[in-house]
């Protein structure tokens, strides 16, 4: 699966953000509202920086960091619209710092190995070497490997 980065809740689970508005994410715990909602990334505030970009719900909501003080990232809302519980967070032209392969992808992945699984599909792939990685694990663990493209080029 890979690192996954996701907002909170809402109090009402649902808020509605207008192009402009001011919000923040915040790595403290919060039951988020109208201005103001958690991320699950819990080192988020060290790793953006004003100017950067924030997409929300697969790009559907975008946003603009304007200043990071604490553990608080305040963006103006480029593009609004409706945003609800745990939708997911991307960050264009980042790449966080964030450990790629988890215990429970190895998990996984040993499962998949043991049960003769023919390939592994990587999400939220940021750089080569959160592939090096899988490919390194998959030697650590005995089970043959290429990594290759979706056009089938090895890399």
């Amino acid at each position: 699966k890979g690192p996954e980065y996701r907002i909170g809740t809402f109090a009402n689970h649902k808020i509605h953000l207008n192009d402009g508005d001011e919000f923040t994410f915040t790595t403290d715990t919060v039951e988020g509202s109208e201005s103001i909602v958690s991320v699950s990334y819990k080192k988020l505030h060290e790793e953006l920086h004003p100017g950067d970009t924030v997409l929300v719900n697969n790009g559907i909501l975008v946003f603009e960091v304007v200043s990071v003080e604490g553990h608080e990232i305040r963006t103006k809302v480029i593009a609004g619209g409706d945003m609800s519980d745990r939708k997911s967070m991307s960050f264009p032209g980042k790449i966080l710092k964030q450990v790629y392969l988890s215990e429970q992808d190895k998990k996984d992945i040993a499962f998949g190995v043991a049960n003769d699984i023919d390939f592994i599909a990587c999400s939220f792939v940021s750089c080569r070497q959160d592939l090096t990685d899988v490919h390194n694990y998959l030697n650590e663990i005995g089970a043959p490997s290429s990594i290759e493209r979706m056009r089938g080029k090895r890399i």
